[in-house]
């Protein structure tokens, strides 16, 4: 494997009554391993869709084409959507794009506050820009009123609207789907049995990670690699289910994604994403916070490290050391003069270290992954990793990690909402 699994100091004989007992653990673990045993036999049947998927690699020859397109005939892409039609692809864009406002090319409007999204239109080429629409479902109201807001700028400024549109939406006859057909888009097809935070190695996270300058053959192959790798016998992320669920048991209420890495930020909202809505039902399940080091060790670590143990935390490190800048230090003496010699990769690498041994000292479990390097290989393993830990987790807590029954309520109510009040205006008129 490209990456380790630290768990030492998850259980009582390192961190004391906040720890697991390795007793119980083990039993837990034997549970997930049952599950397992039930996916590989899903899996085998081709019935385990986001496994299958990479099993086959007929489709990715079309998604460089497309890809290759949209680069050769636009300068930006801006994909629209929201939830895991955005979070994918910002987790899979990041290789190439590793900060933000640094020789971007792929941009993401993943919500409709309209002071963010009428500034986006201002500093906009419009001319020489394609728009990526992603919706499974083709009804999703915020990725609508994206599409319709931007296809009217489109329009204002007399371009061919169609040359400039792509969606990708299940093949069923949709609202998305049928505003493409209207104006000559080019449209491809969802995979019809993956739901939408699920789609990190489909076209929905490749296709703009293509254009952003991703190699995708070596994500989809380190994937199917890993895959492989992942239903061996208490592999990887049956032992991370097996914590989360014993944690869960233990009472702890809070699971904590922290990683050391920038490039990793959107794959840490991605988590969020994923693990809430598959595991947030029927009263159960953990909430997922998001924090990055260093820059939340100066915003959350003081209440992780001094307030409620109701936390678990998992650290994502990298071994930066001697890499980057060298500070030079001319200026540096005194009691700073620490610095001097050291390289940017050193700092962080010392930061990192430090948490970790911090958050153990107070007695708090901490599971620590850590990467090789940062590459094709690691970030397609790590996430395939979080995806199987979260559909184990769901399966240890009887759930079922593919729905999100109470967010459709609020999808209802809102489109209920608009309905009443467009229809208010018109009796009014």
């Amino acid at each position: 494997m490209t990456y380790n699994q630290i768990i030492d100091n998850c259980f009582e004989d390192k961190i004391g009554e906040n720890g697991l007992n390795k007793d119980e653990f083990a039993i837990n673990l034997a549970k997930a391993q049952d599950v397992l045993c039930k996916l590989r036999e899903q899996k085998d049947s081709g019935e385990f869709a986001i496994i299958n998927h990479l099993e086959k690699d007929d489709d990715i020859d079309d998604i460089i084409a497309l890809g290759q397109q949209i680069s050769d005939n636009f300068d930006e892409l801006v994909v629209l959507g929201t939830g895991g039609s955005t979070l994918n692809p910002q987790s899979m864009v990041c290789l190439a794009q590793p900060h933000d406002g640094i020789d971007k090319r792929v941009y993401f409007i993943d919500s409709v506050d309209p002071y963010s999204i009428d500034a986006f239109i201002g500093q906009l080429d419009l001319a020489s820009t394609a728009f990526l629409v992603t919706s499974k479902s083709g009804k999703t109201v915020e990725t609508l009123a994206q599409f319709a807001t931007f296809l009217d700028a489109l329009e204002k400024e007399h371009l061919d609207v169609g040359k400039h549109i792509f969606i990708i939406s299940d093949n069923v006859k949709n609202p998305i789907r049928e505003l493409g057909e209207q104006i000559g888009a080019t449209i491809v097809e969802h995979d019809k049995n993956i739901g939408g935070r699920f789609s990190t190695f489909t076209n929905v996270g490749l296709l703009p990670a293509v254009v952003a300058g991703t190699d995708i053959r070596k994500i989809r192959r380190h994937a199917k690699e890993a895959a492989v790798e992942f239903f061996e016998d208490e592999s990887i992320p049956v032992i991370g289910a097996a914590l989360q669920y014993s944690f869960m048991q233990k009472g702890v209420g809070i699971t904590v994604m922290m990683p050391y890495i920038d490039r990793l930020s959107a794959f840490a909202t991605w988590y969020r994403q994923i693990w809430a809505e598959s595991l947030g039902k029927q009263g159960k399940g953990s909430t997922p916070i998001k924090a990055i080091g260093a820059l939340d060790q100066h915003s959350q670590l003081q209440l992780y490290l001094d307030g409620p143990k109701d936390k678990f935390f998992n650290l994502i490190t990298c071994n930066t050391s001697n890499k980057g800048a060298r500070i030079r230090g001319k200026y540096l003496s005194g009691e700073i003069s620490y610095l001097k010699n050291r390289t940017v990769g050193d700092i962080n690498s010392a930061l990192q270290q430090a948490t970790a041994e911090t958050l153990v000292k107070r007695k708090c479990p901490v599971r620590q992954i850590e990467i090789e390097n940062m590459n094709e290989e690691s970030l397609s393993k790590i996430m395939l990793h979080f995806m199987l830990e979260t559909i184990i987790t769901a399966n240890l807590l009887e759930l079922n990690a593919f729905d999100q029954p109470a967010v459709e309520e609020g999808k209802v109510l809102a489109r209920n909402i608009l309905s009443d009040n467009a229809n208010l205006k018109l009796v009014k008129a």
